[in-house]
């Protein structure tokens, strides 16, 4: 585990890109996780948003994502409430 963390501040500080740091950061994080995606999300307190970058499925190209906080999305309710939502079985 300290050894996946190292790697995640090295991956962190390496890029001054924030589009390339998300990307690769969650790719590292769903490698490890074991999971087929992860979204790492990013907040903005001037625009009460959640920030994001994915890279699409067809062209391999980043699409910013942007969320506003509210108890509408379970990304925004996460803030909101500062728990944890863990989806364990989704349709």
């Amino acid at each position: 585990m300290e050894d996946f963390i190292y790697q995640l501040s090295k991956e962190i500080l390496s890029d001054l890109s924030l589009d390339r740091v998300l990307i690769n950061v969650s790719n590292k994080i769903k490698d490890y996780i074991g999971a087929e995606r992860a979204s790492l999300f990013v907040y903005d307190p001037e625009e009460d948003s959640l920030n994001s970058v994915v890279l699409l499925a067809d062209s391999g190209k980043p699409k910013n994502i942007q969320i506003p906080v509210s108890k509408e999305s379970i990304a925004g309710f996460t803030v909101i409430s500062g728990k944890t939502v863990n989806i364990k079985r989704c349709p």
